[in-house]
């Protein structure tokens, strides 16, 4: 257990020193919540009011925070896979760098180093679509915020199914 540690331990490392991929996968929601925020809102909130019948109201918090809600769960969708796309590259990188020819020499089995990339991928991607996740609920709470606390956690439990 102590050969998978070090190997998650090494591959968190990699992946946050290497500048390029972190920015890359950090840039990603973040241009996402602005896209969805000041594009699809709109689009999003003209389609509720014209489905809405003149005879009923509703208030306009209540539909900013259903619109909200909805852009908010494709944003983590399209994260989750994303984000977790870019952490992969480090197990990509070991092996154009010839980094793995180490670990094949190495008294390592295969099973522990392969354990070693897919739980660091988890850990890095959770890490990542965790700050996703509050960028999300800030936004909620800017719009409309309805969830309760229960709420909350079905969808933070649906984002680490999502990784």
């Amino acid at each position: 257990m102590r050969t998978v540690l070090a190997l998650i331990n090494r591959n968190r490392k990699l992946f946050f020193r290497d500048k390029g991929m972190l920015f890359t996968s950090m840039i990603t929601p973040v241009i996402l919540i602005v896209l969805y925020a000041t594009f699809l809102a709109n689009v999003f909130r003209d389609s509720f009011t014209s489905a809405i019948p003149d005879m009923i109201t509703i208030s306009d918090k209540l539909i900013n925070g259903t619109v909200a809600a909805q852009l908010t769960a494709s944003l983590l969708a399209v994260s989750c896979i994303t984000v977790t796309f870019c952490v992969n590259l480090t197990m990509v990188q070991d092996k154009a760098n010839g980094t793995r020819k180490d670990f094949d020499v190495s008294p390592v089995s295969k099973r522990k180093i392969y354990l070693g990339y897919f739980l660091s991928t988890v850990v890095n991607s959770l890490m990542v679509n965790g700050l996703a996740f509050i960028l999300c609920l800030g936004y909620l709470f800017k719009m409309g915020w309805y969830m309760n606390i229960a709420d909350v956690i079905w969808v933070l439990f649906d984002m680490i199914l999502l990784v």
